[in-house]
């Protein structure tokens, strides 16, 4: 982020909601992660938007966008509280990525700058992918085609 932002354009940041149209290898490592995290409190960034697909296309995520800033700004309602208006109302993005939320936390007396918080919205369907997690398409030891029904 230090290549992306200068030192001059952090008040023009602060306060701010970015969109990362990157794939998952962003959020993906703890050491970047962290990075992002980092750099993400020092720019007091407000909120942040990050998919954890393995190759995004960022062109499925354009009504996830579009039903989020019109919730968010249009409307006048929270990105966070947004979010899940954003999720089913998206034709794409759902069975796609699952999406990442950083939020800045109001300061605090232990915490005079606040503090960055992530929330993952994931998609989930009881037979292809319980709790988020993908399921093979196949019985790994007979192979059957769709056993999990």
């Amino acid at each position: 982020f230090s290549l992306l932002f200068t030192s001059r354009m952090d008040n023009l940041i602060k306060g701010a909601m970015v969109v990362l149209l990157t794939c998952r290898w962003l959020v993906e490592h703890q050491q970047s992660f962290q990075d992002l995290c980092s750099s993400l409190h020092h720019l007091q960034v407000s909120n942040c938007v990050a998919f954890v697909a393995p190759h995004l296309q960022s062109s499925l995520s354009s009504s996830f966008l579009q039903a989020l800033l019109c919730k968010t700004f249009i409307k006048g309602a929270t990105l966070p509280s947004s979010m899940p208006f954003a999720l089913e109302n998206s034709f794409h993005i759902d069975q796609h990525s699952d999406v990442l939320l950083f939020s800045l936390t109001e300061a605090s007396s232990d915490s005079p700058h606040g503090k960055v918080v992530c929330d993952k919205f994931f998609w989930w369907n009881k037979q292809t992918r319980p709790y988020g997690t993908c399921l093979p398409l196949c019985c790994p030891v007979c192979g059957a085609l769709r056993c999990w029904d």
